[in-house]
């Protein structure tokens, strides 16, 4: 028995699942109307690193240096907004992301197109 969950996708009666970057974990924050998704992921080294989910496939986003990163919104052309450690940082500093309204861009954020 695993205490993992994955991050889905419903639309049209069925749930899919988007799977990991690896192992354990994934969580979906943030959708576009082109069904791209957003959000973090427990990687093969055991790291939760931000993704986007298109066409089928999750991308990782990596970081900026640091062990992780979190996908946290995403706009109409796949650009994606988020936090992130920096090098040399073994955690995030500042105020948590809300979960309850838009995402709050933050100066530790990247904004990426793929």
């Amino acid at each position: 028995m695993t205490d993992a969950s994955h991050a889905f996708l419903y639309s049209g009666g069925v749930m899919q699942d988007l799977g990991t970057l690896g192992m354990g974990s994934s969580f979906a924050h943030g959708i576009n109307n082109n069904r791209q998704v957003t959000g973090d992921s427990q990687t093969t080294g055991g790291a939760s690193h931000a993704f986007l989910y298109s066409n089928g496939t999750m991308n990782d986003l990596g970081t900026l240096g640091g062990s992780g990163s979190q996908g946290i919104g995403i706009n109409a052309i796949g650009q994606v907004v988020g936090t992130s450690y920096l090098s040399g940082r073994d955690s995030f500093s500042g105020p948590t992301p809300s979960r309850k309204g838009p995402p709050i861009a933050r100066s530790r954020s990247a904004t990426r197109r793929l």
